[in-house]
């Protein structure tokens, strides 16, 4: 008896570890969408929060959707109109990172 409750016991662990495998290889292959429609108010907290989510998560997959006024982060020249601060560093940052940044 104690054999065969020490293979049941080992068939649950490596099956266990198996799944346990599965649910890593899952994590890594995370995808996010971001949505900017709005530079004044959502462009720099965005591309702040999309830095942010990189430094924790760095194998995420991130596109970023913009249309209406959210476009107006990938002009040239483009700035917030609170800060001053210039969008084309953040967004080249990201881009650099693997970021896809998409026009709708």
């Amino acid at each position: 008896m104690n054999a065969f409750l020490r293979s049941i016991l080992s068939s649950l662990l490596v099956m266990s570890t198996l799944g346990l495998g599965s649910g890593l290889a899952l994590a890594d292959s995370t995808k996010v969408v971001y949505h900017i429609d709005d530079a004044a108010n959502q462009g720099l907290k965005g591309l702040r929060n999309i830095r942010n989510h990189l430094d924790v998560s760095p194998q995420t997959k991130i596109i970023v959707v913009t249309h209406a006024n959210g476009v107006d982060i990938l002009m040239d020249g483009a700035k917030d109109a609170k800060s001053g601060t210039d969008y084309a560093p953040l967004v080249g940052a990201l881009k650099s990172r693997g970021v896809r940044f998409e026009v709708c």
